[in-house]
């Protein structure tokens, strides 16, 4: 039940205060730290190390594609795969900054237990989608070669009266 509409009205700046100055120190702080993460970039490209930058770092390892990693964005995996060795890069995900810096890349060995099953799943997945173009393009031709078709008017029509 709607009693009555009130018209838009400007809260008094009292009221927003403190929200509106945490939002702007949040908001200057983030791109403060999206700048200096440009710059930590820049010096990495140019033979800098990242452990003499004065950050805390983590190393991941072996990561494997697709991966996972526990209480990082997702962008970060993503974007793992798409640098080269050595190449950096500042990720700005989930509100955070952070700084990806790939070391090595190890190429998938065909003995491998996951990259058997890598190759079994998507083996599984091609056949079964040839599989149902098959089955798909055969009931066009049968379709066709009897002269078959469906008037989707007249079947709307009968819905249309069984309801």
């Amino acid at each position: 039940r709607l009693d009555k509409i009130n018209p838009p009205a400007l809260i008094p700046y009292e009221q927003v205060a403190d929200a509106v100055l945490a939002s702007w120190v949040q908001s200057q702080t983030h791109a403060a730290l999206l700048q200096r993460a440009q710059e930590i970039v820049a010096a990495l490209d140019n033979g800098a190390r990242l452990g003499a930058q004065g950050l805390v770092t983590t190393s991941v390892g072996k990561l494997p594609r697709g991966g996972f990693l526990e209480g990082l964005p997702a962008a970060v995996a993503q974007t793992a795969f798409t640098l080269a060795p050595g190449e950096a890069q500042a990720i700005d995900a989930e509100g955070r900054i952070l700084l990806l810096v790939v070391d090595t890349v190890h190429a998938a060995t065909a003995d491998d237990p996951e990259t058997a099953s890598t190759k079994d799943s998507i083996a599984q997945q091609v056949a079964q989608s040839m599989s149902r173009d098959l089955i798909t393009f055969y009931g066009r031709a049968a379709q066709a070669e009897a002269g078959l078709a469906i008037d989707s008017a007249a079947i709307a029509a009968v819905q249309a009266q069984m309801q």
